[in-house]
């Protein structure tokens, strides 16, 4: 992506369709020319900074396009830190591409992300902030919203500013340390090193251990519906879901490939997913099929087990249940089918002392939907574990993630080689790469790299 700072940009900001009021927005020098140019009111100042004015939008050749209002802003007071005009005109395709079209004399059209890349480049917002905004955009529960709001207002961007300024005393203490140095000094000064850095670390570290339940609080909690073939997955995912979403037959092996859907139990976002039923089998589909549930299983947090009640436990799906348990992964432990005549009543019962060990196990009747309505909360209970935060300074990206967890590890590092002898002069080397990596996170000196994967996904006008 190659933004050029030099144009002046316009584009549409609302989303295209039928619909009461659109907006198109511009930014950049010429802005106030395009003002001008194209908007005819009784007002002989139509440039004063955040004054919404009435009047009519006009073509090159001085035909009305659309009855308009308008807001200035005036550089570097605006989103973008130039001069900013917005256009509220009436909603509807063909009048919106108008009015933006007429802009087309004096403005490029905006590359998606463009308004807050600039707005990034004028320090308006930091790389953290900007992200924020984009999954603010995109988020699909209330949960999320709050997490995201969070990041905007700045929290993760004063944290990293807040050990920034640390990581920076200790790399002065040490360039005064070489400067004179002293073999008394010399010890008590790198005590003090080895303390500031411990408890740098111990703040990154309490900011980690949430990191992957803030993260699924905005993306979602993935979660395997898994279980021997028959045995009820797809119903119970299509109940639910509350709609016909996998295919269900009497048929075992009925699902090939897994079937992906969203879920949203109280503000918590469950991606739902079917697999094919665990077992084995000669037919290549079927076992590419059970091959990737295996593979989901290993990277989804959450696992949702289905058995028939009255079934014997399979050793495929003890081996996935002891796996479980040894990572410690959040599991929920279906018995399916309770409207069927308890002919081996003791086998049930054997059944479900020994799934105790691996989770909490309900019994439900996916075909007379008994216990359904209490499955959304269980779930819920589960799922709530993988979400809950105890840090109002959250992180909701795995880039964000990644540069945090190194930043930790060489800082361990640095302490563990202070102890171990090594001079303070290479330690100095991985605390100036830390305080790089963390420029990484805000864009103070930014990577490229970066800056294309943090713009790239956003909408037009944003």
């Amino acid at each position: 992506m190659s933004f050029n700072r030099s144009h002046t940009i316009a584009a549409i900001s609302t989303p295209m369709g039928t619909g009461a009021i659109s907006i198109v927005r511009i930014s950049g020098e010429q802005t106030i020319q395009v003002l001008k140019e194209h908007f005819r009111s009784s007002l002989k100042d139509i440039g004063i900074h955040r004054k919404m004015y009435y009047g009519k939008w006009i073509d090159f050749d001085e035909t009305t396009i659309d009855e308009v209002q308008c807001v200035f802003y005036r550089s570097p007071h605006s989103f973008t830190g130039e001069d900013m005009l917005e256009i509220f005109c009436h909603g509807g395709i063909i009048v919106t591409e108008m009015v933006l079209k007429s802009t087309m004399n004096i403005c490029k059209i905006a590359l998606p992300g463009e308004f807050s890349y600039r707005s990034f480049l004028n320090s308006k917002i930091d790389l953290i902030q900007a992200q924020a905004i984009n999954d603010l955009i995109n988020v699909k529960t209330q949960a999320g919203v709050k997490l995201l709001v969070r990041g905007l207002e700045g929290n993760l961007s004063h944290f990293i500013q807040k050990i920034q300024k640390k990581y920076t005393k200790i790399a002065a203490m040490i360039e005064v340390q070489l400067d004179y140095p002293d073999e008394i000094y010399e010890h008590v000064e790198t005590e003090k090193i080895i303390l500031q850095l411990s408890s740098i670390s111990d703040e990154i570290e309490s900011i980690i251990k949430d990191a992957e339940n803030s993260i699924r609080l905005k993306n979602g909690i993935d979660t395997v519906i898994l279980g021997p073939p028959n045995v009820g997955k797809s119903t119970v995912m299509n109940l639910l879901l509350n709609e016909d979403r996998a295919i269900v037959t009497d048929l075992p092996g009925t699902t090939r490939d897994y079937i992906k859907a969203e879920l949203n139990i109280k503000g918590i976002l469950i991606n739902l997913i079917d697999t094919a039923g665990i077992r084995q089998t000669q037919d290549v589909v079927e076992l590419l099929g059970v091959e990737r549930t295996l593979a989901l299983f290993k990277k989804a947090p959450f696992s949702i087990f289905i058995f028939e009640h009255t079934s014997m436990l399979d050793e495929v799906s003890l081996n996935l249940l002891e796996e479980a348990h040894r990572e410690s992964k959040e599991v929920l432990i279906l018995l399916n089918k309770t409207d069927l005549k308890e002919e081996n009543c003791e086998r049930s019962k054997l059944l479900k002392e020994r799934l105790l060990k691996y989770g909490t196990v309900h019994e439900i009747s996916a075909k007379e939907i008994k216990g359904i309505s209490e499955l959304e909360e269980y779930i819920y209970q589960s799922a709530k574990k993988l979400v809950t935060t105890n840090n109002e300074t959250q992180v909701f990206s795995k880039l964000q993630k990644n540069i945090l967890e190194s930043s930790y590890q060489d800082t361990v590092k640095a302490v563990s080689d202070l102890r171990n002898g090594y001079t303070i002069d290479t330690v100095s080397i991985t605390i100036r790469d830390i305080i790089n990596t963390l420029n990484d996170l805000t864009g103070r000196d930014y990577n490229e790299d970066i800056i294309n994967a943090i713009f790239s996904d956003f909408c037009l006008g944003k």
